[in-house]
């Protein structure tokens, strides 16, 4: 029976050949879009799935208050919070906190390598992160002060330690951080994969830090005691059947028993908890630390994937139940020759089960070639095997969702017109009384005009997302980052009495090179998310009220250097610079630090004095507000703190000959800091690097729009061929009547145009409130206009006339004779 249901099958593919093509291509690509969509989602999904007890895992996020406001909501938090929520209650199984170490300078044989994925950890992190140690103990490898746990990659890099051999790493030792510390090598680890928050290449003893960092004037053990350093991340893991919400409830004790009301840190604290499964997709904090990606976007793709295959099955159900009277004949022949209802219908399901598994073969061959260069652009190691693998390893509860989808999807573009065809009465067939079915006729126009409004959304949203981006590159910033060569600071000089006359030195010797216009200093730079002061006092606000700024430490010439506009006041002057904080007079503030500190008019704060903890500084200047990092998010209020303490060079060049610029950049920077490594970046790159994730999500919606919409357009095609060809005699009797080539043309499109009409009407209001969600995640977003709607609109009804229009106009200049003939 199968066998015969095969060749009945082939020879209906091989009768007509068109059709079929069309069918089989559509669904290939609706099925590839959606496999390779599916590949990404699943990726984005898996992150941390590897930990060992992962729904008992959470990291402790910090909301700071102050004034009954909300100024910050981050991950960091200050370094005593783990150990003492483990030590307050009993229903925590184990915890261990991570300090990032940031570029840190390892040094081999007196050269010095950068590494940028080293932080400094916790005895407890190994097992905590499920961590595969293949030398050394995993318990008791980061105890002790200067102990060193280095990635595969990392001893092959340093000691050139191979397969096997990894017990060859322990004992020996790198020179690391900036006062180089001779650590040993007590662990060797796989690396982390790469659907993983945290992607540590080289871990360090967390003993080191609180021994290096020592104690404050109070005696408090800076790195293990500190209520106000809040640069550390906490985890933490939860007994077995202990509920969040009534742990995160004995939390606000925790915050009120150890701050206060303000008292320590200056801000009202509040410490909750976030499922470390949700870190990846679902981070909204400042100060993020790991890998992170947009939840709401992955979601938003797994609807597209899934569009497109509807859209891909709409295709096979219309051009199935179009073809409708061309099959009559051979079931009413089949009826007549005893055939059952019952087995036309499994006949009519086994060309759908046929034509998607072509379909499928076909999208999984498409997939496999584009693979690589797919990879490539989202740099994500992804595959088809990886897909069942991270199904059958990750989501066990989903491991049929797929398989389901894909046989739900069979079933229901293969049912309606498996009972359509086998419904036909014999003897109206054999008479040939059958009339076209209004029903089927309204089907087929209801399920294109679903296509159009699954395209008409994709188009629209890809529009939004292009727009939203070209205006955040275009909007004028007001800085000027253009031609900026920045330096990295020397790592590995001390910074003593005699490094503030070294950076002078070298500014001076930077500005004899022709090319150099300029040369600065900076903590931070313009893309950076800026640290804070959080007990800001002034006299507008009064000492009761504290409040919080965001610092940017600037070294001679930035102000001018960037075009930052001085609105009120003066810019800095060289008598304001001082090597050491605490002897710091002026400061400068934006308008925005201003009005946050009480001011109306920020002109109203010159040459008064605010406190930053127990310092009083006047202020000397207002700088025009500008924005620090993209426009996605506010402007904040910033206050410049005049120093010599660089982690930047900034210098503006113009040059034609860049390679001989650097170059000379480099030797001057070495004749003033030796042994140190030399790296450079240009600003405006780093700067666009904050849009790479709307750049991508763009392209991704982008790509999918255009082939749901291909999609579309071929079902389209394959629809109005047919229906041109069912429509042959009437176009003949029309023109014999007097009707023009004009007229046909309107008559035969207009329907495809009300289609499209009314699934603008109805995709419109979709596509609106998906938009305001999406803008909503900007700060600064481009108003809603019609245009957003009424191009997408224009644009598809001018691909859909395309598409038919060559058929539309062969129909319409035909031989009304050659149509009549038969009659």
């Amino acid at each position: 029976m199968v066998l015969n249901y095969l060749k009945l099958t082939w020879r209906n593919i091989r009768r007509h050949k068109v059709y079929s093509l069309i069918n089989i291509t559509g669904l290939a690509i609706g099925m590839a879009s959606a496999l390779f969509i599916f590949e990404y989602v699943l990726f984005e999904w898996s992150y941390d799935t590897h930990l060992e007890n992962l729904s008992q895992k959470y990291r402790v996020y910090n909301d700071r208050y102050q004034n009954g406001e909300l100024i910050q909501h981050g991950t960091i938090t200050y370094p005593m919070v783990g150990p003492f929520i483990a030590k307050d209650y009993p229903e925590i199984q184990s915890y261990t906190r991570v300090f990032p170490a940031g570029r840190t300078p390892v040094i081999q044989e007196e050269q010095v390598f950068m590494e940028d994925n080293c932080m400094i950890v916790d005895e407890y992190f190994l097992d905590f992160f499920s961590v595969d140690v293949l030398a050394g103990d995993i318990k008791s490898a980061l105890r002790d002060y200067n102990s060193l746990a280095i990635s595969t990659q990392v001893a092959e890099r340093y000691f050139g330690i191979e397969d096997d051999e990894w017990s060859k790493a322990i004992g020996k030792t790198l020179e690391i951080t900036e006062d180089r510390n001779m650590a040993k090598v007590t662990a060797v680890f796989t690396p982390f994969p790469q659907a993983t928050h945290l992607n540590p290449e080289i871990l360090l003893s967390y003993k080191t830090l609180i021994i290096d960092a020592g104690k404050n004037d109070q005696g408090v053990v800076m790195a293990d005691l500190s209520q106000t350093w809040s640069d550390f991340y906490h985890y933490i893991e939860l007994q077995e059947g202990v509920s969040e919400e009534a742990f995160e409830q004995k939390l606000v004790g925790f915050g009120e028993k150890y701050f206060g009301e303000g008292e320590i840190s200056g801000s009202v604290e509040k410490f909750h908890l976030q499922p470390l499964e949700e870190a990846h997709l679902y981070s909204d904090f400042e100060y993020e630390i790991g890998q992170t990606n947009n939840g709401k976007a992955i979601a938003a793709l797994l609807g597209i994937g899934i569009f497109i295959l509807f859209i891909a099955w709409i295709n096979y159900v219309n051009l199935t139940t179009a073809r409708s009277l061309d099959r009559s004949k051979e079931v009413g022949i089949r009826k007549v020759l005893g055939a059952k209802r019952k087995e036309l219908i499994t006949q009519f399901l086994f060309e759908s089960l046929f034509f998607n598994m072509m379909g499928f073969l076909l999208a999984v061959t498409l997939v496999q070639i584009s693979q690589p260069y797919l990879n490539q652009w989202l740099n994500i190691p992804l595959s088809i095997f990886q897909l069942t693998q991270t199904f059958s390893t990750s989501f066990s509860s989903f491991y049929m969702l797929l398989p389901l989808i894909w046989l739900l999807g069979i079933f229901l573009s293969g049912i309606y017109p498996a009972l359509l065809l086998s419904g036909f009465n014999p003897i109206s067939i054999l008479k040939g009384k059958l009339l076209r079915n209004r029903q089927g006729t309204v089907l087929r126009r209801g399920l294109v005009t679903f296509q159009f409004i699954c395209s008409l959304l994709l188009i629209m949203a890809t529009f939004t997302i292009y727009s939203q981006l070209s205006y955040m590159q275009e909007t004028d910033l007001g800085i000027n980052l253009e031609q900026k060569l920045i330096v990295n600071g020397p790592q590995l000089t001390p910074y003593d009495s005699a490094f503030a006359p070294k950076v002078r030195t070298l500014r001076n010797e930077l500005l004899k090179i022709p090319q150099v216009q300029a040369v600065s200093t900076s903590r931070n730079l313009a893309g950076n998310r800026l640290p804070r002061f959080f007990n800001v006092t002034s006299d507008k606000k009064g000492p009761e009220q504290t409040l919080s700024l965001n610092n940017m430490n600037v070294g001679v010439g930035f102000i001018e250097m960037y075009d930052l506009e001085v609105i009120h006041g003066r810019t800095f002057m060289q008598t304001d610079y001082e090597p050491i904080f605490t002897n710091i007079d002026h400061v400068l503030l934006n308008e925005s630090a201003a009005i946050h500190l009480g001011y109306e008019e920020p002109k109203e704060i010159l040459n008064q004095q605010i406190q930053i903890y127990d310092l009083e500084l006047e202020v000397v200047g207002i700088v025009k507000d500008f924005h620090q990092r993209s426009i996605r998010y506010p402007i904040e209020p910033i206050v410049f703190i005049p120093t010599y303490n660089p982690n930047y060079f900034s210098l503006s060049i113009n040059a034609t000959n860049w390679e001989k610029s650097i170059s000379s950049v480099e030797a001057a920077y070495h004749s003033i800091f030796p042994g140190n490594n030399f790296s450079f970046f240009f600003l405006d790159e780093r700067f666009e690097e904050q849009y790479l994730e709307d750049k991508r999500f763009g392209q991704i919606f982008a790509s999918f729009a255009i082939l749901a919409a291909f999609i579309a357009c071929l079902g389209l095609f394959g629809l109005s061929s047919f229906n041109m060809t069912q429509r042959t005699k009437e176009i003949g009797i029309r023109k014999i009547l007097g009707a023009t080539v004009d007229q046909l043309l309107v008559l035969l499109t207009k329907e495809y145009i009300q289609l499209i009409l009314l699934a603008s009407f109805l995709a419109t209001p979709l596509a609106y409130l998906f938009i305001l969600n999406w803008l909503e995640n900007y700060a600064f977003s481009i108003p809603i206009r019609m245009e957003i709607f009424a191009i997408p609109i224009v644009c598809l009804i001018f691909i859909a006339l395309l598409t038919i229009f060559f058929q539309t106009l062969q129909t319409a200049q035909a031989n009304p004779i050659e149509a009549l003939r038969n009659e």
